[in-house]
């Protein structure tokens, strides 16, 4: 995420919006997804093992250089499971509330979060993972998301007493 950020903050874009990952219904699960689905979110021991030891060759290496620890969170959290993205979810929360506590107030990026998660559930998905049955809402919230955050730049540009824009000159 901060590579993202980094990169908007050098192109001088106005605003940067993390989407949340989408809500997984598992429950309406089905064949090998609903048993391993079932296996992750009970932390199956003997699963996240299995997992450790297939994944174990990354830590340190040239390419990755991943710890223990990382290797053992993405066997716990990294799976497409409602756990899972809500570990996802909460390390976006994290890092956003980062960047308002330490971003400089004279930024003109606005960071923000497009929360699609919440208005997905079991309702809107065939298959568990994709929610196209509410698509228009998830269109509607977009748009709501990024006006709304857009009207925040507004009101930070004439707060800001150093903006030379010419709505700031006149007014």
């Amino acid at each position: 995420m901060q590579s993202v950020y980094s990169l908007a903050a050098k192109l001088n874009s106005t605003l940067l919006l993390f989407k949340t990952t989408n809500f997984i219904c598992d429950k309406i699960r089905t064949n090998e997804w609903k048993e391993y689905s079932s296996l992750y979110t009970s932390f199956d021991n003997k699963t996240i093992e299995n997992c450790y030891k297939m994944n174990n060759q990354f830590i340190g290496d040239d390419t990755y250089n991943l710890t223990s620890g990382q290797i053992q969170a993405y066997c716990k959290y990294g799976q497409f499971t409602e756990i899972g993205v809500q570990y996802l979810n909460d390390q976006v929360n994290a890092f956003v509330r980062e960047i308002h506590n330490s971003q400089d107030s004279n930024s003109e990026l606005t960071v923000g979060i497009y929360n699609d998660h919440d208005v997905e559930g079991c309702y809107s998905t065939k298959d568990a993972a994709h929610h196209i049955l509410n698509m228009p809402i998830r269109v509607r919230l977009l748009a709501n998301t990024i006006e709304s955050y857009t009207e925040c730049n507004r009101v930070k540009a004439k707060k800001n007493p150093f903006n030379n824009s010419e709505e700031n000159s006149h007014g």
